[in-house]
Order: C-alpha cells, then structure tokens, then sequence
C-alpha cells in the first residue's frame, strides 16, 4: 500500500522526539534520579530523533505513537541510570509506581498525540483544494476547417440582392424632346 508522506514531518519528529524526552526525565526525576548534564542529555536526543524521524515518514496510529513512547522511555530511563550520578533504583513498590507513571503517561499521550495527528490530516484534506497547483488543461488540436464551394450546398453571399436591382444612382438618359419653345 502506498501512503502520501507525511506532512511537517521534522516538526512532528521534534516533538514526538521532544515528549518522549520529557516523560523519560520527568519519570527519572520523580523516581529520585538525576539527569545526566547537557552534554550527554543532547546526545541521547539526537539519538532518539534519528529513528523517530524514520518513523514519522506517514500518519501514525495510536498503536505506534504508543510503542514509540513506551520504547523511547525505556531506552531513555535506563541511559539516563548510566549517565546520571547516581541511581535511583528503590525497593519493589516504588518500581512498579514508576512503571505505571511511564506506562500511564505514555497512553495519555499517545491518545493526545493521535488525536491531533487525525485532526491535522484532516485539516490539511480540507485545505488541499485551496493549495493544490492548477493544472493546465489540454486542448486538443483541432483540424483546418476545409470549405468546399458548392453552388449545390453552398448559397452565394448575393442570394438576396436581385439582379436587376433598382438601387444605385440614376442611369444618365438624353434629355427629353418633349420640350417646348
């Protein structure tokens, strides 16, 4: 099957790119963590932007906005227990509350995010009509219209002045003999 590509595609990976990063902190920080330094932390974005780019190419469902959120957290929370100074890794409760959080929040968010994306395509369906480029019509060429003079078919352009017409000036005459002296 063959899709239309995606429309604002670098602005839809930006910030699909850009919650996925946020949950993944946001989670990591209420878990008691520490977020790596700026170095690292743009690093580990850029490496999430590259496949969710790939992703983006067409319209995502709630299904894939779901295990984009679900894997990048994942990927994310435990480069984040790597890269930060310290873990945060408590005892069994506390770890099964912060799988709900992340898995809670990334259903929020895949439902807002399809959302939009449905009400975004459906928005640029309404407005392609307004942006589509006209194309020229094409006129076929049409053959040299051919006269044929048929006296038979074809009334003469003098049809209706008689021959003997009474218009026109006056014929010269000589002058009369009936005149007197």
């Amino acid at each position: 099957m063959k899709s239309s590509p995606a429309p604002f595609r670098r602005l839809r990976a930006l910030l699909l790119t850009a919650l996925v990063f946020s949950l993944s902190a946001a989670g990591h920080l209420l878990g008691g963590g520490i977020l790596p330094g700026p170095g690292p932390a743009a690093v580990m974005f850029a490496l999430l932007l590259q496949p969710v780019m790939l992703l983006t190419t067409r319209k995502l469902s709630f299904g894939a906005l779901l295990a984009v959120l679900i894997t990048g957290q994942a990927v994310l929370h435990q480069a984040f227990m790597v890269f930060s100074p310290m873990s945060h890794h408590g005892s069994m409760p506390g770890m099964q509350a912060m799988l709900a959080g992340h898995l809670a929040a990334a259903v929020v968010t895949a439902w807002f995010l399809s959302r939009s994306e449905a009400a975004l395509w459906q928005l640029l369906a309404w407005l392609q009509p307004l942006v589509a480029v006209p194309v020229p019509a094409i006129i076929p060429a049409r053959p040299p219209l051919v006269f044929i003079r048929n006296p038979l078919l074809v009334p003469s352009p003098w049809r209706n002045i008689p021959a003997n017409s009474l218009r026109g000036p006056p014929e010269r005459t000589a002058a009369s003999p009936t005149q007197s002296t």
